[in-house]
């Protein structure tokens, strides 16, 4: 399971006027801009009975923090260029979200995305 916020419409526009001249480049099973989002944690077990508290904890949360800032700073593949899986672009969050986002990962016992901060774009089809 991920933990991931939905960035604003206008963010979703600019990425996918950015990836539309792009998307018959690759034959990758490309994201709807309605699935963008950025990928803030990964919680590799999570038990069904807990999602419904999970989920209200993290609303919880989030009804705490004040908007931040992020801005993309490149992409990648994930796991790497040669064995790619999915395609993304990476993003800077401000150091007040960084930080909250450090508290809510040790507090939960979560890790970091693989990429760190990521939405994803699109994905292979390798599996």
């Amino acid at each position: 399971m991920f933990v991931g916020i939905y960035p604003p419409l206008e963010v979703v526009e600019a990425v996918e006027d950015f990836l539309e001249p792009r998307r018959d480049a690759q034959p990758l099973r490309w994201s709807r801009p309605e699935a963008f989002h950025v990928t803030l944690a990964f919680c590799p077990q999570v038990p069904e009975h807990a999602l419904d508290d999970l989920g209200e904890r993290l609303t919880e949360v989030g009804a705490r923090h004040t908007p931040f800032t992020l801005g993309l700073r490149g992409g990648g593949t994930f796991p790497d260029p040669d064995h790619a899986k999915l395609l993304y672009a990476a993003v800077d969050l401000d150091a007040t979200a960084a930080s909250a986002c450090r508290r809510w990962r040790k507090a939960r016992g979560t890790r970091p995305s693989p990429a760190v901060w990521r939405s994803p774009a699109g994905r292979t089809g390798r599996t």
